[in-house]
C-alpha cells in the first residue's frame, strides 16, 4: 500500500487560490515514504522531509491509502526520490488552470509530482485528457479508485 497526505496548509493568499482553482479544500499533497516522512514538492524544490504528525502543517489533513504491490510502491517512491533536488514549479502553481500539460519533468508542484510517481508505477491511471493535476484533481482521482481508503485523523 502507498499513502498520500492531503492537507490545507493555511498559507495566506496561495492556499485559498489553489483550493479555489482545485475546487477542493486541499491545497497540498505529500507522498508518504514512511509513517512520518514524505517526498514533497514545496517552495524550495523537491525534497524528502520529516513530518510532525502530532502538529500537522495545516488546518485539515486527510490520509488516503491506495492498495498496490510492493514493487509498485517501490517504483513510485524511486520515481519521486529521483526528482529530489528539482525546482518547485512556481509558474505551474500560478498558472495551473491554464497549463498545456501536467507532467513537465523539469520542475514540479506537489500534486503533479505525486500523480507522476503513481502513474509511473502503474498504481494510478491519470486521464490523458487532463491538462493539469491539482491537489483537488488528484484527491478526486484517488478517491474514485476502487479500494482507496481514507483515514481522517481525530
Amino acid at each position: 500500500m502507498i499513502t498520500l497526505r492531503f492537507v490545507d496548509l493555511g498559507w495566506p493568499v496561495v492556499s485559498p487560490a489553489i483550493s479555489f482553482f482545485s475546487r477542493h479544500w486541499s491545497n497540498h499533497v505529500d507522498l508518504m515514504t514512511t509513517t512520518d516522512m514524505a517526498v514533497s514538492a514545496v517552495p524550495g524544490g523537491v525534497l524528502e522531509r520529516a513530518l510532525d504528525l502530532r502538529h500537522p502543517d495545516g488546518d485539515r489533513v486527510e490520509m488516503i491509502t491506495i492498495p498496490c504491490t510492493d514493487e509498485q510502491r517501490a517504483a513510485a517512491l524511486a520515481f519521486a526520490r529521483a526528482e529530489i533536488g528539482k525546482p518547485y514549479d512556481y509558474l505551474g502553481v500560478l498558472w495551473f488552470p491554464f497549463r498545456p500539460r501536467w507532467n513537465d519533468p523539469r520542475r514540479w508542484f506537489c500534486s503533479e509530482l505525486t500523480a507522476a510517481a503513481l502513474h509511473h508505477a502503474g498504481i494510478l491511471k491519470v486521464p490523458a485528457l487532463l491538462h493539469r493535476v491539482s491537489p483537488g484533481d488528484l484527491y478526486r482521482i484517488v478517491s474514485e479508485a476502487a479500494d482507496a481508503r481514507a483515514v481522517r485523523p481525530s
